[in-house]
């Protein structure tokens, strides 16, 4: 995730990148505890949604954390990653989805 801080915290970014958590599936943290962890980790910049009763994680079918959507404009799944995406790669993915 920290690289993902580097990417919201680019001002001149045209994406936007949400962290999605399910508290207490697949081993996340509770909802008592996610904010304490999230703030001991120094993240900022990023909004977290959380999926209490994980229909998210449902729909999308996230099987691993981290799993990374990025989705356009228009609501496209540009690409999926399956554990912990590279600046690079993440950058690269949102030009060949633009």
């Amino acid at each position: 995730m920290p690289e993902l801080m580097e990417l919201a915290a680019k001002p001149d970014r045209d994406f936007e990148i949400l962290s999605v958590i399910a508290p207490g599936i697949q081993g996340e943290k509770t909802v008592e505890q996610f904010p304490q962890w999230f703030q001991d980790q120094g993240y900022k910049d990023i909004p977290v949604l959380y999926d209490t009763k994980g229909t998210t994680f449902q729909a999308y079918q996230i099987r691993s954390i981290p799993t990374e959507y990025l989705i356009d404009s228009q609501g496209k799944i540009g690409k999926i990653q399956f554990g912990v995406i590279s600046n690079e790669d993440a950058e690269a993915a949102f030009k060949e989805m633009n």
